[in-house]
């Protein structure tokens, strides 16, 4: 697992302030519109997602 991370890290590389800033306003766009899941919503696709269905 510890392994994926660190690849996964250094794949990715550091973005800007200025684009962190824009995916911050991005994603509240996003809930304010009300995309978004709630936990109780989550936990309840997640019992799906070992079982296939």
């Amino acid at each position: 697992m510890a392994k994926h991370y660190v690849a996964l890290k250094d794949e990715v590389g550091r973005i800007s302030i200025k684009q962190y800033n824009q995916e911050i306003e991005a994603a509240m766009e996003r809930i304010d519109a009300g995309e978004f899941y709630t936990h109780e919503q989550v936990v309840e696709m997640s019992k799906n997602w070992l079982s296939g269905r």
